[in-house]
């Protein structure tokens, strides 16, 4: 959902929107990272020879998707662009959507999603914003 102003450019009152709900999405994704969790359950836990090989280099305890921290620090509010759909906000790490959506070799850990109490969280906020005066 973006507004245009006469021009065709983005308005600062649409860029105060996405900034709005944009943190609200990025805090939900980190979340997701957080409880290891996709929106139908947790997350696929590690094979046997990679918990092995996290052993072997004292990251037993890490979380899962989270060893360096450049997967889940790559989420920020402001990586954002419009799309057919309205807004997208994207992570810049390179294998980000080879995790959430799996691949042949990696189980499928998704974290691009949207709980409930985000979407309610993000309608409230959308009201408050249309109510409110330039």
């Amino acid at each position: 959902m973006l507004f245009r102003s006469a021009k065709g450019k983005i308005s600062q009152r649409a860029k105060d929107y996405v900034t709005l709900i944009g943190a609200r999405v990025i805090a939900d994704i980190i979340d997701h990272f957080e409880n290891e969790q996709g929106p139908t359950g947790r997350w696929a836990p590690w094979s046997e020879a990679y918990r092995l090989q996290m052993a072997k280099k004292g990251k037993a305890g890490n979380k899962i998707l989270q060893d360096t921290g450049r997967l889940k620090g790559g989420w920020m509010p402001a990586r954002y662009r419009k799309s057919k759909q309205g807004v997208l906000w994207f992570n810049p790490v390179k294998y980000a959507g080879a995790h959430d959506q799996g691949t042949n070799r990696l189980p499928k850990r998704q974290f691009t999603w949207l709980s409930s109490k985000a979407m309610s969280n993000i309608s409230e906020d959308t009201v408050k914003f249309m109510l409110k005066k330039r």
